[in-house]
């Protein structure tokens, strides 16, 4: 698990040198997010009506890569809780007098994002989700006892999430604002051991709603702007022109002094 974390946590730090990145913070707004359970099975000789929680936190931090002009990878790491209350069916418990379990984990989403081409654009997500189970409890009726669910839960176990969803997304330019609504079903089994209260989650799935705000500091990829330091040097050599003068011939032209004597002709 370690080694899992550790590559996840190198690839994103190796990314950061090569596109426009942004990290920030995200929490999800507890009042409009809850979480339901379905698939779970009675330990117990009667049927058990099962109720949705509001107020599922899911929050952490994120960091968001552009991959191309309309694709970008998220990836976040997350504080997660999942928890569902109970009582047995037409029973009279009311709200504070009824069982419930709770689920903390340790969420890595790795989300796949199109986007959409303006600075205020909306965007749908898919992705998973591995997580890890840090804690697993209980509260049963009429006590305020938290107890440790750890032998039917375990602590440290991997289990994956499917995710998709969608938002709006405002960037400016050195600022990532998103809105975001994320649905989330679990693809692993919760539970090591069936034989927990009242209530059997092997073959549970865990459904979780959630809406989030996030925000974040952009990173913009990084140029080589700096100017050459090597100064284009001029020829220092000057051109010199031939010293030599052009020397006009100093001897005259003499015409031929003696006459040319011409004998008649005789026949």
């Amino acid at each position: 698990m370690k080694r899992f974390l550790t590559t996840i946590l190198w690839l994103c730090a190796t990314y950061v040198g090569f596109a426009q990145t942004a990290i920030g913070v995200k929490v999800n707004t507890p009042l409009h997010s809850f979480n339901f359970f379905n698939e779970l099975t009675s330990n117990e000789n009667y049927d058990i009506e099962i109720y949705p929680r509001i107020a599922a936190f899911n929050s952490g931090v994120f960091a968001h890569f552009q991959l191309a002009k309309r694709w970008a990878l998220q990836t976040e790491v997350l504080y997660r809780r999942e928890t569902l209350s109970f009582r047995p069916k037409n029973s009279s418990w009311d709200t504070e007098e009824r069982p419930y379990y709770e689920f903390d984990y340790l969420e890595i989403p790795l989300m796949m994002q199109f986007e959409g081409k303006k600075p205020v654009r909306g965007f749908t997500q898919l992705g998973f989700s591995p997580k890890i189970s840090t804690r697993a409890a209980f509260r049963d009726k009429g006590s305020n006892e938290v107890q440790d669910m750890e032998y039917y839960f375990g602590t440290g176990q991997l289990h994956i999430n499917f995710n998709i969803g969608g938002g709006l997304l405002i960037e400016r330019s050195r600022w990532l604002l998103f809105a975001e609504a994320r649905y989330s079903v679990n693809l692993t089994k919760m539970a090591t051991n069936s034989g927990s209260p009242y209530l059997n989650f092997r073959e549970a799935r865990s459904h979780t709603l959630t809406f989030s705000l996030g925000a974040g500091y952009k990173f913009s990829k990084k140029k080589n702007d700096t100017p050459p330091t090597e100064e284009i040097v001029a020829p220092t050599e000057e051109i010199v022109a031939p010293t030599e003068e052009v020397i006009t011939p100093t001897e005259e032209v003499v015409t031929p002094t003696e006459e040319v004597n011409k004998e008649p002709i005789t026949e």
